[in-house]
């Protein structure tokens, strides 16, 4: 568990690096000789982000606020949004082999398993409609975000001296 924070003009908002929660787990095992597998997980909460938007639907559409009309466009309070949390599971297998001085060594790992999403990058927002509920109106809005890593199967191989 950790908080950070940042300090503008005497007040405290979340660090865009904060994450509060954060698990990394990890097991390996030989399972025959040279061989051997392993997984690993990671987990944490979401990012903080500043929610920007354009009060004009023509200002740059394919980001969500106002590049074209400044005086159109609207951000949030800085970074009092978070992502959705973040979750990737990594497998791998590796095989080595000494062979005299020299070490042979072939592994395949495949990232993200599961082909979560895990939103990285905030790419802007845009209204989807007004609700209306017992303290007022709220905005319903729908928050864009580059994809994460998608799943990502590597093969190497290494030779040591």
């Amino acid at each position: 568990y950790g908080v950070s924070e940042v300090e503008i003009a005497d007040e405290h908002y979340p660090s865009s690096a904060d994450r509060q929660h954060v698990l990394d787990a990890m097991a390996g095992a030989r399972v025959w000789r040279g061989l051997r597998a392993a997984v690993a997980f990671t987990s944490m909460t979401g990012a903080p982000f500043t929610r920007a938007y354009s009060s004009a639907p023509g200002d740059c559409s394919a980001f969500g606020f106002g590049c074209d009309n400044p005086n159109g466009s609207s951000v949030e309070i800085y970074n009092a949004e978070r992502t959705a949390a973040h979750r990737a599971a990594d497998v791998s297998v590796q095989w080595s082999q000494a062979a005299g001085p020299v070490e042979l060594s072939a592994y395949l790992q495949v990232r993200n398993v599961f082909g979560r999403d895990n939103a990285s990058t905030y790419a802007g927002s845009a209204p989807i409609r007004r609700v209306q509920g017992r303290d007022g109106s709220t905005i319903e809005w729908h928050d864009r975000f580059e994809s994460g890593l998608p799943r990502m199967p590597m093969i190497g191989l290494r030779v040591a001296f």
